[in-house]
């Protein structure tokens, strides 16, 4: 089997160079090519909707083969790279490792302790404004998007089509009880603007068909970096008229089954 896997990576590359072998995380791949199933399914009536279909709402779904139950052909690309990865750049850029503000936040907190103190929020709240006025500003997503699109217009088309996005994986993982979305998860296409979602499982528990994390699952991920990039506008406008839009489609659609009468 190894030989064969290692022959069709090698073959894959040669003759579709954005398709990449994935042969980790095996124990879970069931569940996640379910869900991608899931949302291709629901972009069909995306499609149809008519205040979904002109906003051109869909959501990015990559594309998966099985091949043998140890390997699956995904597809990538290229242009493609994780929040986690634009964070990471900027902490090289800058000189420091990527693990320092989570090791600052754990010593901040081990000193309160050591003082007798419980972390409250509002401690927990002065620790994360020291790790932004310090070493993670507010505004790395957005310079990052700065210096890739040097045109406004590819700026402002990128954050629009960003901002879209981030809304159908916000409302997606709130309807659906899916696992929560993680800066490692979401995926940006530099090219496209598109962003697809990686890891995606359902958290729904058996007994009482609701989230095994209901206390703590938020509707939406809008971390400062995100809204400094977003602003204001795209906030109370893109944003909120996405997840509407879909929510409208899902609850409200305006199409039929025609049946008709032998008669």
């Amino acid at each position: 089997i190894c030989n064969i896997i290692n022959e069709l990576k090698l073959i894959t590359f040669q003759i579709y160079p954005y398709l990449i072998v994935n042969d980790s995380g095996l124990a879970d791949a069931r569940r996640e090519e379910r869900i991608l199933q899931l949302m291709r399914m629901l972009n069909a009536p995306l499609q149809k909707f008519k205040e979904t279909s002109k906003r051109f709402i869909s959501m990015t779904v990559p594309r998966v083969v099985a091949v043998f139950p140890q390997m699956r052909l995904v597809e990538d690309v290229p242009s493609s790279l994780s929040l986690l990865d634009i964070f990471k750049k900027h902490c090289s850029s800058k000189g420091i490792d990527h693990n320092q503000p989570v090791s600052h936040y754990y010593e901040q907190l081990g000193q309160i302790q050591k003082r007798g103190h419980q972390a409250s929020h509002l401690i927990l709240k002065d620790i994360f404004k020291d790790i932004q006025k310090n070493l993670i500003p507010k505004t790395v997503l957005k310079d990052w998007a700065c210096k890739t699109f040097d045109s406004s217009t590819d700026f402002w088309t990128f954050r629009k089509m960003f901002t879209t996005q981030l809304a159908i994986w916000s409302i997606m993982e709130y309807a659906l009880y899916l696992t929560r979305l993680n800066p490692e998860m979401l995926y940006i296409h530099k090219d496209t603007g598109l962003a697809n979602v990686s890891y995606f499982k359902f958290e729904i528990d058996e007994l009482t068909i609701t989230s095994e994390a209901s206390a703590s699952r938020l509707p939406f991920r809008l971390t400062p970096n995100i809204c400094e990039l977003i602003g204001n506008i795209g906030i109370s406008g893109s944003f909120m008229c996405t997840i509407t839009a879909i929510a409208r489609c899902f609850l409200q659609p305006n199409y039929h089954v025609r049946i008709f009468s032998l008669n």
